[in-house]
This record gives structure tokens, C-alpha cells and sequence, in this order.
């Protein structure tokens, strides 16, 4: 399977189960917005992600319950 050119969101990606789709994900060459409550840990999981794969990641601290979070970490 290759998601190269596809862009993948993953809610709670910065531990857990979210980790380990999110680096599936960019193993098949995915670009990835790790999406988290913990901003600075979804920064810094994107950040190692970007390097160990060489693709595109960002970080983006968002509340899944909260629309307008939604609305502006999808729009980042």
C-alpha cells in the first residue's frame, strides 16, 4: 500500500495506539498531522516522524471535542 501524496490526520498520535498508526502511515510515505491534547508532544512526535521517514509532518494541539479546534487544526 502506498498513501504517498495522501495526507493523514491522527487524533491522540503522539502515544499509544495514535503512534503506531501514524507511523504505519508514514512508513507508506503519508504526510501526517499528528493531532493531540498535548501540543508539545504532538509537535515533537511529528518532528521524529518527519525525520525517521523523510516526509512531511506537523504537530497541531487539538481537542477532538471542541469544533472550532477541529475546524482550525484541519485548516493548519
Amino acid at each position: 500500500m502506498t498513501l504517498k501524496n495522501k495526507i493523514c490526520i491522527v487524533t491522540g498520535g503522539a502515544s499509544g495506539i495514535g503512534l503506531g498508526i501514524a507511523r504505519r502511515y508514514a512508513a507508506d510515505g503519508a504526510k501526517i498531522a499528528i493531532a493531540d491534547l498535548k501540543a508539545d508532544a504532538a509537535e515533537a512526535t511529528a518532528a521524529d516522524l518527519a525525520k525517521e521517514f523523510s516526509i512531511e509532518a506537523i504537530g497541531v494541539g487539538m481537542d477532538v471535542s471542541d469544533e472550532e479546534a477541529v475546524n482550525t487544526g484541519v485548516a493548519r
